[in-house]
Formats: C-alpha cells, sequence, structure tokens
C-alpha cells in the first residue's frame, strides 16, 4: 500500500555496520531526521532491501521524492555523487553537516545546517532548523536554487542577451540609408510598423536584463548581408 505521506529521501555516509559512518548516520536518521519531519516517509538507501538493483531504486528516489537532505558529513564521494543528481533533477533539497565539515567549494555557498552529533541540544536545534527550511522548500511555488540551477540560468541568460544583441543590430541597419545596403538588393517591405514594434520590445528586454543597446558594429552583431535576411524574416 502507498505512503500517503509525502517522501524524503536521506542521501547518507552509511558505512559497515559498527563503524563510525553507520552509528554517525543511524543518530542522524532517527534522533534527528525521522523526529524533524514526522509528517514525512523517511528512507535511507538501505531501507530498500538487497533485492533487484539497489542503484536503480535509489536514483529512482533521489529524483522523484519529495524532499531530500543530504548529510555532507565525512565527505563521502557516494553523498557527494547522488547530490549532483538531486541537483540535477532541481528537487528541493536540505543540507546538513556535522560541526567541523569543510564543504568543497561548489557546495560552499548553499545553505548547510550544522550541528553536533554528540550533544543532544545540537540535536534539537537541527531538528527545529530542518523543520522550518522543510516548510519553506516544500511551499508550493518555491523556486529551487543550487549550483546547478544557477549555472543553467547564467547560461539561459547569455542566450538571451545574444540574441537580444544581434536583434538589436539588426533593427539599427534599419535605420542606415539606402545606399549602404544598395548592393543587398533589398526587396520593398512595410518595415517601419513592425519595425517599431520590436524595438520597443527589444528595448523593453535588454533593460530588464541590464544591457545597454550596442551599435551596429558591436562585436555579437551579425555581418551586414545576414542581418539583412534576418530583418526580412522579422518583418514577414
Amino acid at each position: 500500500m502507498t505512503s500517503a505521506k509525502p517522501r524524503c529521501f536521506v542521501i547518507s555516509p552509511i558505512g559497515d555496520k559498527g563503524s563510525i559512518e553507520r552509528r554517525h548516520a543511524d543518530m542522524v536518521l532517527h534522533s534527528v531526521l525521522e523526529q524533524a519531519l514526522p509528517d514525512y516517509e523517511v528512507k535511507r538507501a538501505d531501507a530498500f532491501g538487497a533485492a533487484e538493483m539497489i542503484s536503480d531504486k535509489i536514483i529512482e528516489a533521489i529524483t522523484t521524492h519529495d524532499l531530500a537532505v543530504a548529510d555532507l558529513t565525512f565527505s563521502n564521494p557516494n553523498v557527494f555523487y547522488e547530490l549532483g543528481l538531486r541537483h540535477m533533477a532541481e528537487k528541493p533539497v536540505i543540507h546538513i553537516a556535522g560541526d567541523g565539515t569543510k564543504l568543497p567549494f561548489d557546495n560552499s555557498g548553499v545553505s548547510t545546517i550544522f550541528f553536533d552529533v554528540t550533544d543532544i541540544h545540537s540535536h534539537k536545534q537541527a531538528r527545529d532548523e530542518i523543520a522550518k527550511a522543510a516548510a519553506v522548500v516544500m511551499t508550493k511555488g518555491y523556486k529551487v536554487s543550487n549550483p546547478v540551477t544557477q549555472a543553467r540560468g547564467s547560461i539561459s541568460l547569455s542566450v538571451i542577451r545574444k540574441i537580444l544583441l544581434n536583434a538589436w543590430s539588426v533593427l539599427d541597419l534599419l535605420l542606415l540609408p539606402m545606399p549602404t545596403l544598395s548592393s543587398m538588393k533589398p526587396p520593398k517591405l512595410p518595415v517601419p510598423y513592425r519595425r517599431d514594434r520590436v524595438v520597443r520590445t527589444c528595448r523593453s528586454l535588454l533593460r530588464a536584463l541590464d544591457v545597454n543597446t550596442p551599435s551596429p558594429t558591436h562585436p555579437l552583431a551579425f555581418p551586414p548581408k545576414f542581418a539583412y535576411l534576418s530583418v526580412i524574416s522579422i518583418t514577414n
């Protein structure tokens, strides 16, 4: 029977039975996470059992569960691999780590809840912070932000800027005297009406992106002949 509770996957170092890593992982799971998230079905990788392909089940959990909590203590390579998958899926994840954990550069800018696994008072504080973080990231309309989404956003903005800068360069060419374009033998087109609309749109978007409107000689501008062919496609 499928649980009606939202699901939370714990990305965690586990280690061998009796190891420091296992004792740490069990303490965090039972004393911190399960207590902080009573309304969630909280699962760690070892809860999936030994049957079939455990890795398939883990990857499915990482990429589909409603929430994830990643324990970065011990800087475990598997943990960072799984965290990377979660980031790529653009799903909510809360970062936690034991006091003194040195985070790698790529994750140092992400908000992380630090706690002392040996201190019961620190457990209480960590539970409160995790519960608050879960309430925030699970709010409807919450936009996930992590190193991957930030990189994707930068790439998207750079592409948009290039398109708009090129479009502006094309429109600037429309304002040049016709002799400049005589060698291209342009057809007669009803340019002004459509040009004004595109000019206004480009100006607004460029202003929103904090980009100065360039001249036709801007490094990102189209070559003149290709620019005029683009104008034909814009105005038709």
